[in-house]
C-alpha cells in the first residue's frame, strides 16, 4: 500500500504478479482506483422475486453491456457464480456506470449512468418494478433526469 498526505490506493496495489485484478479500473476516475463501472454485485434473494430464504440470501452480481443487462448468483456453495440470464435490455445511449440492489420483493433494480441529457450531459436511469404501470404493473427502465454517479 503506498502512503501519500494518507491512505490512498494506486494501481500497483491492484496488481498480482504483474497482472492487474480483474475489474479494477482507472479509465472515469483517473485519480483512484475503482471496481468496474459496468459491473455491480449486491446480495439479494434465493432467486429473483422469491424472498422465502429472507432478503440476504445469495450473492448476486449485474453486468452490462452495448445492449443488455445480465444478473447472475453465486451457487449454493458460493464458490461460484451460475449462468448469467438477461435482466432487460435497452436501446440508445451506452450505460457508463451502474449499481445494483434489490428491493424488499425481492426485484432487481439497477441504477446507471448514460449521457442521454442535453448536449450529451449525464442522466440517471432506473430500471425498476412500477405498481403503478397501467394498464399493467410491471418493470421499467426510464430517465429520471440529470445526474451522475449512481454507486
Amino acid at each position: 500500500m503506498s502512503w501519500t498526505m494518507g491512505l490512498r490506493q494506486f494501481l500497483a496495489d491492484f496488481m498480482v504478479a504483474g497482472y492487474q485484478l480483474v475489474r479494477t479500473s482507472l479509465t472515469r476516475r483517473p485519480d483512484a482506483v475503482s471496481f468496474d463501472y459496468l459491473w455491480s454485485a449486491a446480495y439479494g434473494p434465493v432467486a429473483l422475486g422469491d424472498t422465502s430464504q429472507g432478503p440476504l440470501a445469495r450473492a448476486w452480481y449485474a453486468r452490462a453491456d452495448a445492449t443488455t443487462v445480465y444478473v447472475a448468483r453465486a451457487n449454493g456453495a458460493n464458490d461460484a457464480w451460475e449462468a448469467e440470464s438477461v435482466l432487460f435490455s435497452y436501446t440508445g445511449a451506452p450505460i457508463l456506470e451502474m449499481d445494483l440492489s434489490f428491493e424488499q420483493a425481492g426485484r432487481a433494480v439497477v441504477c446507471v449512468e448514460r449521457a442521454t441529457g442535453p448536449a450529451g450531459a449525464s442522466d440517471v436511469w432506473l430500471y425498476w418494478y412500477d405498481p403503478t404501470l397501467l394498464p399493467t404493473p410491471g418493470f421499467t427502465f426510464e430517465n429520471k433526469g440529470p445526474g451522475a454517479y449512481p454507486r
